[in-house]
């Protein structure tokens, strides 16, 4: 049986235009969750990076290396919402 991102790369792009959002909206809620729901819950929810609170008591971006596994999983499955769209 084929994975579902086979299926998905074997499928005509849907182009996005002013006459076809909600065939295209459903589309993609389709496709992104057959990937991931963890990707889908990017898209409902939002992503931002890692950010941490430094000596000054100012927030900053988390460097990658410290980034903890829940921070990597995030991005990624942030980032496979995105290329899908």
């Amino acid at each position: 049986m084929e994975t579902m991102k086979e299926l998905v790369a074997l499928q005509k792009p849907i182009m996005l235009d002013e006459g076809n959002f909600g065939h295209w909206k459903a589309r993609m809620r389709h496709i992104i969750r057959g990937i991931d729901e963890d990707a889908w819950t990017a898209v409902e929810q939002g992503w931002t990076a890692p950010t941490m609170i430094m000596e000054d008591k100012t927030i900053a971006a988390k460097p990658k290396e410290r980034w903890t596994d829940s921070d990597k999983a995030a991005s990624k499955f942030n980032s496979k919402a995105l290329t899908t769209i």
